[in-house]
């Protein structure tokens, strides 16, 4: 994945919660952003006694400062690979107790390290993105403050996006199937089996793709065309 993602002010919360079985809460105050970077505070969705949004910095692996927490630059951990969810120490805890919904309405990918052109996706039918995300909490030893930090799952690349990423895929849960959403929230279900499909790469909707200039500047370069599910 690029490590670009926005979500537009225009996002249809209500129609999001609803078409993933999320109907107990209301509507949050939503980090609005056209295009997230790593280290960014966003928006994600967590349970625990019930469903929340939570502000979170998008960079899993944080260190403590003297007012409060930064990204830790030693390792890039905005996305994590499906291939090492279950065998990395910084991965494993989280993904069996602390997993998580970033909601999205569009996102970025490049691929090749000359010439490389980068390319906004979005999902036309219904504008509205799930990723499969994992969180961790923190706590400041000195101010006693609470934070939370997030990263992406990552799939193995996409034969029809092979153009675009060859190498990667970020998890993006359906949206017609509200069983699915639960379970993932679900912190008491902590075997991770019952997860491995959903760490195929597989496209449960189309998508739609336009070559852009660059990240962070998204006017449009040739035609828009479609990527069919499988």
């Amino acid at each position: 994945m690029c490590g670009q993602f926005g979500l537009a002010e225009a996002f249809n919360w209500c129609k999001f919660t609803k078409r993933l079985g999320l109907n107990d809460f209301d509507a949050p105050n939503l980090r609005f952003k056209d295009a997230f970077a790593p280290t960014n505070t966003i928006s994600i969705i967590t349970q625990q006694d019930c469903y929340q949004v939570r502000d979170a910095i998008w960079w899993l692996l944080l260190e403590e400062t003297e007012t409060g927490f930064k990204a830790n630059s030693k390792y890039a951990t905005f996305n994590s690979k499906s291939s090492r969810l279950t065998s990395s120490p910084v991965t494993k805890k989280a993904f069996k107790q602390t997993r998580c919904i970033i909601p999205a309405s569009h996102f970025v990918e490049g691929d090749g390290p000359k010439g490389k052109r980068y390319y906004h996706l979005l999902k036309p039918d219904s504008g509205m993105i799930a990723f499969g995300g994992i969180y961790r909490t923190w706590t400041h030893s000195k101010t006693g403050e609470h934070c939370f930090s997030a990263s992406i799952i990552t799939l193995p690349g996409h034969p029809k996006l092979k153009a675009i990423h060859k190498n990667s895929l970020p998890l993006m849960l359906p949206l017609d199937q509200p069983e699915i959403a639960h379970n993932w929230l679900n912190p008491s279900i902590q075997d991770t089996q019952g997860f491995e499909s959903l760490l195929q790469p597989l496209l449960h909707e189309s998508l739609q793709a336009q070559t852009i200039e660059r990240p962070g500047l998204p006017e449009s370069v040739g035609d828009a065309f479609q990527i069919g599910t499988d």
